[in-house]
């Protein structure tokens, strides 16, 4: 593991910081406090414009896209469930011979992994995890299956019956029942996940055209992804469903449906600690977006506002805790022995002016990929914390230093 001190922290640069094009809302945060910084879950949708399909982060309340990643070396993902700290898809793929596959895919980086070659072309699919076992549930042309996550293997449970419909989707809540929908209308059934046995529920009335996936948010909401078969198109979106009254409610209007829906934990991520007010007044804030990861090798960002204009900086990070004790005048929050990633420039405005227009940031996960940081780095459920510290030269020494609050965070797989 790369150790320094912080006086080498302060040293020449060694290349400039990435500039993040997020943008950043300052938190309302009592400095000091430890700050939950994500909600209870994440909302992600696969969508297939022209090429490969994007992985999207949706609003988990308006259903609107936050972010969207390209899986390279995907052809047509149907379906999609989380599991394990990966998502499972289907990767169907329409010119014979080619096989279709059981995919996994990593939530930060959306890398796509082949699991297992499915045994028969697919031609309406779908992948479910029970929250209430941790079983996978695969709905393949009428017929329902347990899967192996591991090796894909599938094992038939029964032929989905009545055969009076096409059953394009599969959803389970968290005290295991499951849903599943037809088409032409389209209808709406419970599915016995022991015989197969189909029960009609109702009637949705979006006349022609069918859901192409439905997921469940931790609540209990129902989300689905509408194909409108019909020339205009008009009813293609992102619904919410309501089992009671049977009614659905558009909350997105999509020019193309999604073809897999499903939610996941959100990453565990807090903000604590005191930051030092800088020599202009400013107090630098650590912000972050994405999802810390063991195994991806991008797309956990984490950054600092507010920071002196062109000054040097790094973040300092360590696996070994929390403290707080004084430290240049400011507030130390990570217990030693420290990391630190590469030195680089704050920019913002350029000199002879002095102001707070500087930032600095970095990819962790690219961070602890490509510079092998630490071997605790590589495994899920690491927690790391981490400070950012800055030149600051409005301050005498050994007080000429700027440090961010902190930021806390566990490693997902």
């Amino acid at each position: 593991m790369k150790r320094t001190t912080i006086e080498h922290c302060r040293t020449s640069a060694t290349r400039a910081p990435q500039r993040w094009r997020r943008t950043i809302v300052a938190a309302s945060v009592l400095l000091g406090a430890q700050v939950p910084v994500h909600a209870q879950e994440l909302f992600f949708g696969i969508e297939h414009p022209s090429g490969f399909p994007d992985l999207l982060e949706l609003d988990v309340q308006t259903g609107l896209v936050q972010s969207s990643h390209t899986l390279e070396h995907a052809a047509g993902l149907i379906g999609l469930t989380y599991s394990d700290g990966v998502f499972l898809s289907i990767d169907e793929i329409s010119v014979p011979p080619l096989p279709n596959h059981l995919v996994e895919i990593v939530p930060a980086s959306a890398r796509r992994q082949p699991i297992a070659e499915l045994p028969f072309k697919a031609t309406m699919a779908n992948v479910e995890r029970d929250p209430t076992t941790a079983r996978i549930y695969a709905l393949i042309d009428f017929r329902l299956y347990h899967v192996n996550p591991a090796t894909g293997a599938l094992a038939l449970i029964a032929p989905v019956t009545p055969t009076t419909d096409a059953y394009t989707t599969l959803a389970i809540d968290r005290t295991g029942r499951a849903i599943t929908t037809g088409v032409q209308n389209p209808k709406i059934y419970s599915l016995d996940l022991v015989t197969g046995v189909a029960t009609k529920l109702g009637n949705l009335s979006l006349g022609a055209g069918q859901f192409d996936d439905l997921a469940f948010s931790s609540d209990g909401v129902l989300w689905g992804s509408y194909n409108d078969y019909a020339t205009s198109n008009g009813k293609t979106g992102l619904y919410t469903i309501d089992l009671t009254t049977l009614t659905a409610t558009m909350k997105v209007k999509l020019t193309q449906q999604y073809s897999g829906l499903a939610f996941m934990p959100a990453p565990e991520v807090e903000r604590y600690c005191l930051a030092k007010t800088n020599s202009l007044g400013c107090v630098p804030q650590i912000h972050e977006f994405g999802i810390p990861s063991a195994s991806a090798v991008r797309g956990f960002q984490v950054w600092a506002t507010d920071i002196r204009n062109q000054t040097l900086g790094a973040l300092a990070w360590t696996v070994s805790g929390a403290i707080a004790q004084p430290f240049h005048g400011g507030t130390l929050c990570l217990r030693p022995p420290l990391g630190r990633t590469p030195i680089g420039n704050a920019g913002g405005s350029a000199l002879p002016a002095t102001d707070c227009t500087g930032s600095l940031g970095v990819d962790f996960n690219t961070y602890a990929w490509y510079y092998h940081a630490d071997p605790a780095l590589q495994l899920a459920g690491t927690t790391v914390w981490c400070q950012w510290f800055a030149r600051d030269p409005g301050f005498a020494a050994p007080n000429d230093l700027s440090l961010s609050d902190a930021l806390r965070f566990v490693l997902m797989p």
